[in-house]
C-alpha cells in the first residue's frame, strides 16, 4: 500500500494536509484522511524515511512548521515565522539539514536549518529584484529552490525575471550567487527537473507554455533548445505548472492549467531532445501539481479549481496515460508527494 501526501490551500473546504492510501496493483483507493489540519500548506517536504515532514504555512504567521511521526500520527514539533506572505515552494537537503524555500509573493529565496532537535532556525534570505515584460511579472517572483544532482549547488527559477540560477556556499557558510541563465524574455520560469543520466536540465516556463533544455555543468547553463508544451489551435487563457521525468529518463511530463490537460513528451536517448507524443485531458480544473506513484506506472494529479484528484495509467514502454475511473474528492491540491 503506498502512501500518497496531499496537500493545498484551504480557503474553501480542504483543511490541510491528506493521505491517501494507493493500491497500485488492484488500481484502487483504500482510503484518504486529513492528517494534519494545517493553514494553506501549499508545498511540503518528505525525509528519506518519512518520519519527518516540513510544510509551508500561514498561520500563526507565513513560514515553515516541522511534524515528525510517532506511532500513526504526525505530531508537530516547531514552527519558523519570517514570512509576511506564504511562500509557493519546499525542498529539504537532508545531508546539510536545511530546508529551501522559494517565495513567489517576496521575491525571496530562504534557507532553514534544522536543529538536532529538531528545531527551525533562519539562516539566510536572498532578496532578488527585477522584473519582466508580462503583467505577472512585475518584480520578482521566485518559485523554485532546491539541491542539484551532485549536491554542490542550490538552483532557484525565478518566474518574474526570467532568470534560472545557480548558487554555491562560500567559506562563511553563505549562498553566493555562481551563474545565471537568462531565458527568453516573458517565459516565467516556474519549476525544472533533472534527465536523470545526463547533464541536462528542463525549465517549465508558466507564461510562454514552453520547455527550455539547457545543458548543465558545475552551475552553468547553455541553451541546447525550446520546446511548446501547449497546441498552437488552443487560444484561451492557460498557464503550464508541474514539470516530471521519468526515472529512465526516456519520458517527459508537463501540466498545463486552463487548457487543463497533461503533455507528455518522449526523450532522446542523449537528453537534448523533445518529441511531444499525447496530450490528455487532466479529468479536472487548474491541474497545478501531479507525481508518479512507486513504480511510476501510474500518474496522480492534483486540481486547485476543482473538488478532484485524478489517476492515469502509465505504459512505460510508449510513456504514454490513459485515464482511470478512480479519483478523489479532495479540493484546492496544489502538491502532490
Amino acid at each position: 500500500m503506498e502512501k500518497i501526501y496531499l496537500a493545498g490551500y484551504t480557503r474553501q473546504d480542504n483543511q490541510g494536509i491528506h493521505l491517501l492510501k494507493w493500491d497500485s496493483h488492484h488500481e484502487e483507493i483504500k482510503g484518504h484522511e486529513l492528517i494534519i489540519s494545517e493553514s494553506n500548506p501549499t508545498y511540503l517536504a518528505l525525509s528519506t524515511d518519512g518520519k519527518e515532514l516540513y510544510t509551508l504555512t500561514d498561520q500563526p504567521s507565513p513560514g515553515v512548521s516541522h511534524y515528525r511521526k510517532e506511532g500513526q500520527h504526525f505530531v508537530f514539533v516547531d514552527h519558523c515565522a519570517f514570512l509576511e506572505h506564504n511562500g509557493c515552494y519546499l525542498a529539504l537537503d537532508e545531508e546539510r539539514q536545511l530546508l529551501l524555500n522559494a517565495n513567489y509573493h517576496e521575491g525571496t529565496l530562504a534557507l532553514i536549518k534544522i536543529q538536532s532537535d529538531g528545531q527551525l532556525q533562519l539562516q539566510q534570505i536572498i532578496s532578488r529584484t527585477g522584473q519582466g515584460p508580462h503583467p505577472n511579472q512585475e518584480s520578482s517572483h521566485c518559485h523554485y529552490f532546491n539541491t542539484s544532482p551532485d549536491g554542490k549547488y542550490y538552483l532557484a527559477c525565478d518566474l518574474g525575471t526570467d532568470s534560472v540560477i545557480s548558487y554555491q556556499f562560500d567559506q562563511e557558510g553563505q549562498l553566493q550567487e555562481k551563474a545565471s541563465y537568462q531565458c527568453q524574455a516573458g517565459t516565467g520560469p516556474r519549476h525544472l527537473v533533472f534527465h536523470p543520466k545526463e547533464d541536462i536540465l528542463y525549465v517549465i516556463g508558466e507564461l510562454s507554455h514552453t520547455i527550455d533544455i539547457l545543458t548543465y555543468d558545475e552551475g552553468h547553463f547553455s541553451f541546447v533548445d525550446r520546446v511548446n508544451c501547449l497546441p498552437e489551435t488552443y487560444s484561451g487563457e492557460n498557464s503550464s505548472a508541474a514539470i516530471r521525468i521519468s526515472q529512465d529518463g526516456n519520458f517527459l511530463y508537463v501540466s498545463n492549467r486552463g487548457y487543463n490537460s497533461l503533455e507528455v513528451f518522449e526523450v532522446s536517448k542523449e537528453g537534448s531532445q523533445l518529441s511531444h507524443i499525447q496530450s490528455i485531458p487532466s479529468g479536472g480544473d487548474f491541474p497545478r501539481d501531479f507525481n508518479f506513484d512507486a513504480n511510476q506506472s501510474h500518474v496522480i494529479v492534483g486540481h486547485q479549481k476543482e473538488k478532484k484528484v485524478t489517476f492515469f495509467k502509465r505504459d512505460h514502454n510508449t510513456g504514454q496515460l490513459s485515464p482511470l475511473n478512480v479519483s478523489c474528492p479532495l479540493n484546492e491540491i496544489v502538491c502532490v508527494q
